[in-house]
């Protein structure tokens, strides 16, 4: 979770929680796991999911528009004449 700083990087709250998940995930995998366990399991992991998804998304989203600016950019770089 940490850059080679040492420092936590600004997104590291959008990482996966595989601390939290192994945790969840203990009691089912040495059998002792109720259908309760499963479900708490099951929602946690979906939550993930859909937290580095949204991440995912935004980033996408980000990288997108950037490369919209930069391409009107180089068109009107092209389009004007030089002196």
């Amino acid at each position: 979770n940490h850059t080679g700083s040492g420092a936590p990087p600004p997104w590291s709250d959008r990482y996966v929680d595989y601390k939290g998940l192994k945790k969840l995930l203990n009691p089912l995998e040495h059998g002792n796991g109720t259908q309760e366990h499963e479900d708490i399991f099951t929602a946690a992991i979906r939550a993930e999911i859909e937290k580095v998804n949204n991440f995912f998304t935004e980033k996408e989203a980000e990288a997108f528009e950037e490369f919209r600016v930069f391409c009107i950019k180089i068109h009107r770089a092209a389009v004007t004449p030089t002196r």
